[in-house]
Formats: C-alpha cells, sequence, structure tokens
C-alpha cells in the first residue's frame, strides 16, 4: 500500500466508527494532491475530522472531535482532550515525516478508540471540562508569555458562550 494513501489509510485504522459506530464518512480532500486534506467520520451526535497537511518537510497530522449540533469551533484536537481529562498518554508528534504517516494513524485509532470512547458514543457531558481547560491554558498562555489578558477574539467568545449555554 502506497503509505501517502491517506484516505484508505485513515478508512483502515478508524473503520471501527463505520462498523462498530454506523458513522458514515464525508471525504474533504485536496484538489491540488488528495493525500492531503479531512477525512470527516460523522454519527448521529459526533463528528471526528482527521487531517493531514503539508508543512515541508513534514506533514502535519491532527484529530479534531466535536458535538454534531456544535459549531466547528467547538471542536477540539485529541492533544487537547487527553490533556484535559488527564488520561497520562503521549501522544505522537503532529509533524511527522509522510514516510511515517501510516504509523501516525494507526497511533491516533488507537488512543481514540481506547480513551474517547465516550465522545465516540455522543456522550458529551464532560465536554465543557475540556473547553474550559483549553480556555484556561490560553487564559495562562497569555498571561505568562505575553503579559496580557486572553483576547477577545471570535473564536475565544464562541467557546464562551457555547461553555455559558451548556451549563
Amino acid at each position: 500500500m502506497n503509505n501517502r494513501d491517506f484516505p484508505t489509510l485513515v478508512k483502515k485504522y478508524f473503520h471501527y466508527l463505520e462498523e462498530d459506530f454506523h458513522y458514515s464518512i464525508v471525504e474533504k480532500l485536496s484538489n491540488i494532491n488528495p493525500n492531503y486534506g479531512a477525512i470527516e467520520f460523522r454519527s448521529v451526535r459526533t463528528v471526528l475530522r482527521v487531517i493531514r497537511q503539508e508543512d515541508r518537510p513534514t506533514d502535519v497530522v491532527y484529530i479534531i472531535i466535536r458535538p454534531l449540533d456544535a459549531p466547528d469551533e467547538i471542536g477540539m484536537s485529541l492533544k487537547i482532550i487527553v490533556d484535559a481529562l488527564e488520561i497520562g498518554v503521549d501522544l505522537p508528534d503532529d509533524h511527522t515525516p509522510p514516510q511515517l504517516f501510516e504509523d501516525i494513524t494507526k497511533e491516533y485509532a488507537e488512543i481514540v478508540s481506547k480513551y474517547c470512547t465516550e465522545f465516540i458514543k455522543g456522550d458529551f457531558s464532560r465536554w465543557n471540562l475540556i473547553l474550559r481547560y483549553y480556555i484556561e491554558n490560553k487564559r495562562n498562555w497569555y498571561k505568562s508569555v505575553l503579559g496580557e489578558e486572553l483576547p477577545t477574539i471570535a473564536l475565544y467568545q464562541v467557546i464562551q458562550t457555547y461553555i455559558e449555554h451548556e451549563k
């Protein structure tokens, strides 16, 4: 198998989403190079995106999860989710040489299957915990690195509004 065949590898390792949880797949691939873009898995409650971007000399690979009825801005990366829930698993580096794409995809699929089952099943009862963690980390970063308060940009406002609405 071509190690750079993005859609095939994602479907191979995330097959359990279709088989066990009845997810559908939407491919959002680059028109320039179909080995980049996003493969989006959707259930009646959850969206999970596997994204691959070219960032020479490496590729960037990451996972975004969100409730289906939430705006895209509410989607959180697997890294944020794992950190917020204090799972204690080391994720592979997002920046990876293209030849390691299959290994990274397989590892991400295993981590999602093992540690994100509640979200895969559509249970987002702890989602606000993750969103609050994200906002607090951003607030701390702005304060410690820039000496400033968290700016009032649209992304943070959408997340804050969602948190308040979902209380």
